[in-house]
């Protein structure tokens, strides 16, 4: 298992992620934390969705990769 802690510098938000190679391939849960009073709800379903996106797209590569070479 890795845990991984994001910081982005100049705002208060975070990313922590856990990720874990299981049979089926490998599994994340990932916790975002956006500290702005009033709209740090919505950034953080916002910034939820393109970490979503983004582990999705590395995740295609990475089977894409390994099958080319498997």
């Amino acid at each position: 298992m890795a845990i991984s802690k994001v910081s982005i510098s100049g705002v208060p938000a975070e990313i922590r992620s856990r990720s874990r190679l299981v049979e089926a391939g490998l599994t994340v849960q990932a916790e975002v934390r956006v500290s702005i009073p009033l709209i740090g709800g919505k950034l953080e379903k916002v910034v939820a969705e393109q970490v979503e996106k983004l582990l999705a797209a590395e995740a295609e590569f990475a089977e894409k990769w390994l099958a080319e070479r498997g």
